[in-house]
């Protein structure tokens, strides 16, 4: 089983490397899979990311319509299409769409907005939210990884083939209600808000499909 988590990740990062991005997210995904097949990998599980849904008015599922809004979400697209394109009776390949990631780590990411809020409010005490009302999905960085076990130790027929979004529905929050929830673990910050057409992202999404399939 490999489970393939390496990429340039996020809209900004990408925007400023676009030929890096495009080759490590995208080129080396399709040679990896190439690769895999030539070895035998039975089970391909390929990290990435509910931005594809990209603005949407409605809750989406993994049926909805995709809507790439950045290369980021281009090339993780690209990658889903390839790699489900090369599912057959020895290859079984799963998709798992994440949702905004948060949580400690060796290397912190204060690019993702739940460690961006947490740093302007401890270390400015203001936090600048543009887009407010926009939605955001979060999954902690402990059940990332037990979703890729639990697509180790899922059956064929619930694994192969299938996108599953990663999250909880609970945990789907807008950029405002986030930061009212920042603001009460510190208590000093003010919230500033910046109405903003930049980054037009806004989705809010159901988790069902892993929930009623996996049980997580």
């Amino acid at each position: 089983c490999v489970i393939h988590l390496a990429a340039i990740v996020g809209d900004p990062l990408c925007k400023k490397i676009p030929i890096a991005a495009k080759q490590i997210n995208e080129d080396a995904t399709k040679k990896l899979v190439n690769v895999s097949k030539k070895h035998g990998v039975k089970r391909f599980i390929f990290a990435s990311t509910c931005s594809n849904y990209g603005s949407a008015s409605t809750i989406v599922d993994e049926n909805s319509p995709i809507q790439p809004l950045s290369l980021y979400s281009e090339t993780k697209i690209n990658s889903e299409n390839f790699i489900l394109n090369n599912k057959d009776s020895s290859f079984e390949p799963c998709i798992l769409r994440f949702a905004t990631a948060h949580g400690v780590s060796p290397r912190m990411r204060f690019d993702l907005l739940v460690q961006e809020f947490l740093r302007d409010a401890i270390l400015n005490n203001k936090i600048r939210i543009y887009g407010p009302n926009f939605w955001r999905p979060f999954v902690h960085v402990d059940d990332i990884s037990n979703a890729c076990i639990s697509t180790i130790k899922g059956s064929n027929k619930i694994i192969s083939g299938e996108v599953y979004n990663v999250g909880n529905y609970n945990e789907n929050y807008t950029k405002k209600m986030l930061a009212e929830i920042i603001k009460e673990y510190v208590p000093s910050t003010t919230i500033e808000i910046i109405e903003t057409k930049t980054d037009l992202r806004t989705y809010k999404v159901s988790f069902d499909k892993i929930k009623n399939k996996l049980k997580f």
